[in-house]
């Protein structure tokens, strides 16, 4: 009796991207730029105080954005690396702000696209920057 094989599931290179994303600083950015489609420097200043769990939304420029179960509990996550961080480091600066480096120094543009690019290439995909994740040739859609 032949053993019949499951198709390969094709992945989207977002998908295949965020895969490879999982353990960075900037994976939930990612996340919000490539699927919820929010402005990618909206996401760069993005503050705690513009994140509400409980209702699961973003208070955004251009009106509130819904969070998906799963975007929810990576903002949980996130915000438990952080705290972690900030017991790390003696000296804190960005109090506040969500997407920060180990130091709690905020991440500007142009790093941003340095670590998406890591992640392309680990990921065998094209280089872009971050706001090329809106695309739909990068989701699928």
């Amino acid at each position: 009796m032949a053993v019949l094989e499951e198709p390969a599931v094709s992945r989207s290179r977002l998908d295949r991207l965020l895969s490879v994303s999982v353990s960075s600083r900037l994976h939930l950015a990612l996340v919000l730029v490539g699927k919820l489609k929010v402005d990618p420097q909206v996401v760069l200043d993005l503050r705690w105080v513009q994140v509400d769990l409980d209702a699961r939304l973003l208070d955004v420029p251009g009106g509130p954005v819904g969070l998906p179960g799963t975007v929810a509990v990576l903002f949980g996550w996130h915000a438990a690396q952080q705290r972690l961080d900030a017991r790390r480091t003696p000296r804190w600066p960005a109090k506040g702000r969500v997407f920060v480096n180990a130091c709690g120094a905020p991440f500007t543009a142009e790093q941003a696209d340095a670590v998406l690019a890591h992640h392309c290439r680990q990921a065998g995909l094209p280089v872009i920057p971050l706001s090329g994740l809106r695309h739909p040739s990068w989701s699928g859609a």
